[in-house]
């Protein structure tokens, strides 16, 4: 049998075979509609993350680059993209062999099923109006590109602001933005200033409630940056809807990130279980399944892979539900049995951070050899890395929090948005909640004590010092605000505020 010698036909046969063994195992995935697309088609759908969506340019250089290393053979193209509509839109590449479009069809169905029933998704996302909706924002952004009266490289600049923030938001799955009115009368129903700790140790007729600052914008630190930015900053009504149609966006692709780990892990579980339960698989099929398989979930070089870690947790969790050990019946009152079950109960309940906080067990890391490891330099300047913990007693809970932070949301800083007129001038006002690291402010990274001697030196930064990532991320703030902008950070252990004036001027500010 030649492998690549398929037909339409030929898939439409395994996939009403791969349905019917989903169904048995009792997965409930939306209905899904393959379409096969050649190459450049492959890359098109994998820029733009979409079928169709608004033009942007780095959409198309994400498009340039993958088609440049796929060239010169640096990478491999995806063997799908499955996006999250209600029916799922499959897309599989054309020069997949019949084998590996079964494998990848089951791998979609297990990914339309982790899109049908985890949380996140049905929370913050409308499969069945999904591409609807991109539609009607891609033809709204197309008609402001059009318009005459609207400058190329103000919409530009807005959008490249737009996407630089779109996932600064809060990370509270469910929390829906009040309006200032909504959120005014809370705090006066709640009385949110009741009498502090130390207050209720006074005799009652000294207690006092501190006063409400019912005037103050915003009255309650703000991490929804991009939200808020539109309904407070000086913008045009274009203009505020452009930021708009991108924080809604977000919330479409937010789920994608919270839940990439156990997302990708699901559908190779899952593809795993059902490829091995075709009935009349031909013998064929297992070799190079095999071969793809082992590529699919080989662990990662300096990340990561969530392929081989979701995979290797989802089996985890399903062998200590249903063939639990004497240590976990004793202890934990397992009975056995119950893997199916559990297993759908964290698909339907969890994201990343709390898929790997409750369920990357000591014994997984060790047996997956995970460590945690620090660039660094030796005495010659050349790049060195430093192992920091290994799978031991003292190491698992280090080596846990660190895989963590690595996923969903901890991929980016926490900003919040403190006040909007806090020198009476405008100013912007925000702080980075630290999480154990630091923003990267200074390229090349210095410590504190060299950054305090070149201000003593120099007065400021320049030359050879830049200010890197957060600099940038300020002015992307300022296209927006087009008023000074404070933020505050702890860098090296030191208090430090970051400012930037209406001309994109940034200075350091420590202690």
């Amino acid at each position: 049998m030649a492998l690549h010698d398929w037909t339409i036909a030929d898939l439409e046969t395994w996939d009403k075979r791969i349905q019917e063994v989903a169904a048995s195992f009792g997965l409930t995935p939306y209905p899904v509609d393959f379409r096969v697309y050649d190459y450049e088609q492959m890359l098109d759908v994998h820029a733009y993350h979409m079928p169709f969506r608004y033009s942007h340019w780095s959409f198309g250089k994400t498009y340039d680059v993958q088609k440049t290393l796929k060239h010169f053979e640096l990478t491999s193209l995806a063997y799908e993209m499955v996006v999250n509509t209600n029916p799922a839109q499959a897309f599989c590449w054309r020069d997949n062999s019949l084998p590996l479009h079964v494998l990848v069809m089951a791998h979609v169905y297990g990914h339309s099923d982790f899109f049908a029933n985890n949380v996140w998704f049905r929370t913050l996302t409308n499969a069945r109006g999904a591409l609807e909706l991109f539609r009607a924002h891609a033809d709204e952004i197309a008609a402001y590109c059009e318009d005459p009266s609207i400058p190329f490289a103000r919409m530009e600049a807005l959008m490249d602001a737009g996407h630089a923030l779109m996932f600064h938001r809060p990370r509270i799955l469910g929390r829906r933005r009040e309006t200032p009115e909504q959120q005014r009368a809370r705090l006066v129903r709640s009385r949110h200033a009741e009498p502090g700790e130390w207050d209720h140790l006074k005799p009652r007729e000294q207690r006092q409630k501190p006063p409400l600052e019912l005037d103050r914008v915003p009255l309650e630190p703000d991490e929804d940056l991009l939200r808020f930015l539109a309904e407070f900053a000086p913008l045009q009504d274009w203009e505020r809807r452009v930021l708009e149609i991108i924080a809604k966006e977000s919330d479409y692709f937010t789920p994608n990130i919270a839940t990439k780990t156990m997302n990708e892990g699901w559908a190779t579980y899952w593809h795993d279980r059902i490829f091995h339960s075709l009935p009349d698989r031909p013998a064929e099929f297992d070799v190079e399944y095999a071969d793809k398989m082992s590529g699919v979930v080989l662990p990662g070089g300096m990340r990561m892979n969530p392929y081989h870690i979701g995979w290797h947790i989802w089996r985890d969790i399903y062998r200590r539900w249903e063939d639990p050990d004497r240590e976990e019946r004793d202890n934990w009152g397992r009975t056995g049995g119950q893997g199916l079950a559990k297993l759908f109960e964290v698909r339907d309940t969890e994201n990343d951070a709390s898929f790997i906080s409750n369920y990357l067990t000591d014994e997984l890391i060790a047996e997956l050899k995970l460590f945690r490891y620090q660039w660094a330099r030796d005495a010659d300047g050349q790049s060195v890395y430093r192992v920091l913990d290994v799978p031991d007693p003292e190491g698992y809970e280090k080596i846990r929090r660190a895989a963590v932070m690595q996923v969903g949301h901890n991929l980016f800083p926490l900003l919040r948005i403190l006040d909007a007129n806090y020198y009476h001038d405008r100013t912007l006002v925000l702080e980075h909640v630290h999480d154990g690291r630091d923003l990267k402010v200074f390229e090349p990274e210095l410590p504190i004590r060299d950054v305090r001697t070149i201000l003593r030196e120099k007065g400021e930064l320049s030359g050879e010092v830049l200010i890197s990532e957060t600099g940038e991320v300020l002015k992307h703030i300022l296209t927006i605000w087009k008023n000074p902008i404070v933020l505050r950070t702890h860098y090296d252990g030191t208090a430090l505020a970051l400012r930037c004036d209406r001309e994109g001027r940034i200075a350091i500010e420590i202690g």
